[in-house]
């Protein structure tokens, strides 16, 4: 029996005994999980907003850009030895995580655009620096000659939490790039 005459009967939530549960969750309205748990007491299938923070907020990782290869460039390669000697270096922003405990980790797909559906680079949850380096030699199988071959590029960062229904939360980079490899027979063309 609780006497919720007395001042301190009810908790933070109006009810008679309680120990603020049904109103306790994440108040902040950036978290992924804001207001996820609160309910009702009275009639606990019916929701309401948290007014008690547990310090449960999950956060998604932070946005944030690809830097190189840059958007629209192209690398350009003139003979079999710069073919073999060329490295393409994959780098990005870091993305953050309001949850200090949490571990960034990211996901590099690089696509031949005239092959989409089978990525040349398909890195899951490799990385903790922001960049990959790789040969020309591992992007393209044999030197060409005809027209520049177009890529796209993209990475994800993904946290370590379980907070989407025991999977990590992600956050894709702002946008998608795209860059050309090139044969050139100028070998006075700079490589980009």
């Amino acid at each position: 029996y609780c006497d919720c005459a007395a001042a301190d009967g009810y908790d933070l939530c109006g009810e008679c005994g309680g120990d603020d549960e049904s109103c306790s969750g994440c108040t902040d309205p950036d978290a992924f999980n804001y207001n996820d748990g609160c309910f009702d007491w009275e009639n606990p299938d019916e929701d309401i907003d948290c007014i008690e923070d547990d310090g449960s907020c999950e956060y998604f990782p932070s946005t944030f850009d690809l830097l190189t290869p840059a958007n629209d460039s192209t690398i350009v390669f003139w003979n079999e030895n710069s073919y073999d000697d060329i490295t393409i270096t994959f780098s990005w922003e870091e993305s953050t995580d309001q949850n200090i405990d949490d571990v960034i980790n990211y996901n590099l797909v690089v696509i031949n655009d005239e092959n989409p559906d089978n990525p040349v680079i398909d890195m899951t949850d490799l990385f903790i620096d922001q960049e990959f380096t790789v040969p020309l030699s591992f992007i393209i199988d044999t030197p060409w000659e005809e027209d520049a071959i177009s890529f796209t590029w993209e990475v994800t960062a993904i946290d370590n939490s379980d907070a989407d229904a025991g999977e990590p939360l992600y956050t894709a980079c702002n946008d998608i790039f795209v860059f050309y490899i090139e044969y050139s027979l100028d070998n006075d063309d700079e490589i980009i």
